[in-house]
């Protein structure tokens, strides 16, 4: 048997490596286009091209199809083969800005670093999926006072997130978050009250004047006001 025939596979420049990576190479495929003297179940060599640095990655593979298109191949994804690519993707990762990469995430990979990710992941995350990410987010343990001060204040979140932050003890504690929860109008009752039960008694004094908050809020801050006093 002779040497495999190797073919290149190229791309144009960091963002369709990086596309290509989680649509089809992750998953043991590439797609070469032009005509290529091969035939279905050929044995070949994949030869990836970076689109930066020039170096090249040889992979085993074979034709899965032939089209006018151009060529199919495919390739087993062994954990030294995931590895030579992560390691072969990296210098596009690098370069590439972050709302770029975080914009090719799957949802799995994008739920993952909402629950883990650094501020500026988490923002990057928000600004290009909104709302689907809001509840991880929500879950990540290094979210800051500012970020959960501004989800409560949305008028547009759900009221089970709503409810999720309305039942941390931690984050009722804190004036803004109080202050951001009390004035959005989604709040229901139950919600309210707890929020209420939580502000201490000076503030609480000042809620009824407080034309920014909900009507629904400033009556049932001067229901509990007349309880206390009675």
């Amino acid at each position: 048997m002779g040497t495999p025939r190797g073919i290149l596979v190229t791309f144009d420049d960091s963002e369709e490596l990086s596309h290509e990576h989680d649509e089809r190479l992750s998953k043991g495929r590439a797609v070469v286009a032009g005509e290529h003297e091969v035939s279905v179940g050929e044995r070949c060599e994949a030869v990836l091209v970076h689109p930066e640095s020039g170096e090249a990655l040889t992979i085993d593979a074979e034709v899965a199809s032939v089209g006018e298109s151009g060529v199919e191949l495919r390739f087993a994804t062994t954990p030294l083969v995931k590895n030579q690519l992560r390691k072969f993707l990296g210098d596009s990762q690098r370069t590439q800005p972050l709302h770029e990469r975080v914009r090719h995430l799957s949802i799995s990979e994008r739920y993952k670093l909402a629950l883990n990710g650094e501020h500026t992941e988490r923002v990057a995350l928000e600004r290009a999926f909104g709302k689907s990410v809001w509840e991880p987010l929500l879950q990540n343990p290094k979210i800051t006072v500012g970020e959960v001060t501004r989800l409560a204040r949305m008028a547009t979140m759900p009221l089970p997130l709503l409810e999720m932050i309305v039942n941390n003890n931690t984050w009722l504690q804190v004036p803004q978050v109080r202050r951001a929860l009390l004035s959005n109008a989604r709040l229901d009752q139950a919600m309210i009250l707890r929020v209420l039960r939580f502000t201490p008694a000076p503030e609480l004094k000042l809620v009824p004047k407080q034309t920014a908050y909900p009507s629904a809020v400033r009556s049932l801050a001067k229901t509990l006001l007349a309880r206390t006093t009675t």
